[in-house]
């Protein structure tokens, strides 16, 4: 039997996107994340994969920075979105979270808005207030 020849790494090759170093999310005591480091390459599809309740979403929460909004929640370690690392003070949280987004498993709508506002919220916060028939062309 022939073995398969190792899939050729195209990643080498593709600059890092996003890198996380000894990151750590905690809430209070309990520990959710614990010393992640990983390079994620652009150009490139990354999952990832483990049982309910393992940290994937707070590690996905800890890349644009909603984990710190947690209350207790703590972040120690590093994150870089290209080489600007986005738990620096001078980091604009909403210009980082125009460049990574977040799909949750449930829609989490602000409360106090309709579907509608929900929607338009990031496009008034990208280009300011926006007239009814500029929602309705999406810009």
């Amino acid at each position: 039997m022939t073995q398969s020849p190792t899939p050729f790494n195209i990643a080498a090759r593709q600059p890092v996107a996003l890198r996380a170093e000894r990151l750590n999310a905690t809430f209070g005591e309990r520990v959710a994340v614990r010393d992640v480091t990983l390079q994620c390459f652009a150009g490139e599809v990354t999952a990832i994969i483990g049982p309910s309740g393992c940290g994937k979403s707070t590690l996905l929460r800890c890349f644009n920075r909603l984990h710190e909004r947690s209350p207790n929640a703590q972040v120690t370690g590093a994150v870089y979105l290209g080489d600007e690392n986005i738990y620096s003070a001078r980091t604009s949280l909403n210009q980082l979270r125009t460049r990574v987004g977040m799909v949750f498993q449930r829609p989490t709508p602000f409360p106090t808005m309709s579907i509608r506002e929900n929607v338009s919220a990031a496009l008034n916060a990208a280009y300011g207030k926006l007239s009814a028939s500029q929602r309705a062309d999406g810009v």
